[in-house]
């Protein structure tokens, strides 16, 4: 079975679903796109978009793929790239309109 790219987050989250079907060709192709996905160059934006998401499970994905691509390949990134994602990750860390919870003592 060949799978189609995946340049959303909701097809994203269709393939790691197909990762648990019973058809072990759907499962081979779910996971092939998936890891030539992590391995390229727009797994960058597409886990930028999972972690914008409302989805905790994209947002998970998302967390988990920019990790590794930090990780690992970082120092392959450009510098302006850098800066970008800098200035993404902070937006999303530090977010006005979400309150942190009240801390217990």
């Amino acid at each position: 079975m060949q799978c189609p790219p995946l340049h959303t987050p909701e097809l994203f989250l269709a393939h790691y679903s197909a990762l648990s079907s019973s058809d072990p060709l759907q499962r081979q192709a779910a996971n092939e796109a998936i890891l030539a996905l992590q391995r390229g160059s727009a797994a960058w934006s597409l886990s930028q978009e999972m972690l914008a998401h409302s989805d905790p499970r994209l947002l998970l994905l998302g967390a988990q793929m920019l990790s590794k691509k930090v990780k690992y390949e970082y120092r392959t990134l450009p510098k302006d790239k850098r800066t970008q994602l800098r200035d993404f990750l902070f937006g999303e860390v530090f977010r006005p309109e979400q309150s942190l919870p009240a801390r217990k003592e």
